[in-house]
């Protein structure tokens, strides 16, 4: 029965990758919560001001309605005047995907091969940074070439025990430390979100003046964000003076109404 013997290096990598899963599994189980916590929020939104976002769709969509309209009418002003040149702008160039999976594609395998934690063959070392270089350039011909200089040098060898061991450690490693990253870009859209901010803000009114002076208020903020529509809409538009029908909370806002 062959003995696998294991120096300093195998316990040192196999430490960092332990701490790095631990942090991914930390990093991933905060997103899942904040996410739920978003969601359950969300939901109970929907449900308690179903009419309230309603309305605002539909000011927001009328408010669109009279900016296309108002701009549709001085585009007719402007071209009466004189001659209208519709200059087309460039479209921006979309990535080519598969040319971009080829490029990460040869440079790990390249990597495997030739970087320096690997081998300790300085002429596969020269192989690496070019690969590096390569991939800084995103040019796929340049990192092919690179490719295929390492399969004419014949390093396309079996790693030793130690080597394959090694290998395998730091892949695991570099996928921790990966997720880790996706987890912290996930927190920092999450934190910037604006369903995260209106959970946080109702939170927070709940505790100081209980959930039912809260919702009240958030529903007031509601009344007060149609109403700065609506006027924003009569800016546009020209038109007379929302009208106020019987009562304190009832507000006519056009076509709609809260």
């Amino acid at each position: 029965m062959n003995q696998i013997t294991l120096t300093g290096s195998d316990w040192s990598l196999s430490f960092e990758l332990a701490q790095a899963e631990r942090e991914r599994d930390q990093a991933a189980a905060e997103v899942a919560e904040r996410i739920a916590v978003m969601a359950a929020h969300r939901d109970w939104m929907q449900a308690e001001f179903a009419s309230e976002i309603a309305a605002l769709k539909n000011a927001a969509e009328r408010l669109q309605a009279a900016n296309r309209a108002k701009c549709g009418g001085e585009a007719q002003q402007e071209g009466a005047g004189g001659e209208h040149w519709d200059i087309p702008r460039p479209q921006p160039r979309r990535p080519n995907r598969s040319a971009e999976r080829e490029l990460k594609a040869l440079y790990r395998t390249i990597s495997q091969r030739c970087h320096p934690d690997k081998t300790e063959d300085v002429d596969l070392h020269s192989l690496f940074f070019a690969a590096a270089a390569a991939l800084g350039a995103n040019d796929v011909e340049a990192m092919r070439s690179v490719h295929a200089e390492m399969i004419g040098r014949g390093t396309a060898r079996r790693l030793t025990p130690h080597d394959a061991r090694m290998a395998k450690l730091k892949a695991k490693l570099r996928e921790a430390k990966e997720a880790i990253d996706q987890a912290r870009q996930q927190l920092e859209w999450i934190l910037c979100s604006p369903d995260w901010h209106s959970s946080q803000q109702f939170a927070e009114m709940t505790e100081k003046v209980g959930e039912e002076a809260a919702t009240t208020m958030m529903r007031a903020a509601f009344l007060q964000k149609l109403m700065q529509i609506d006027a924003q809409i009569r800016a546009v538009t020209q038109l007379r003076p929302t009208q106020w029908a019987h009562g304190p909370v009832t507000v006519v806002f056009g076509s709609g109404w809260l």
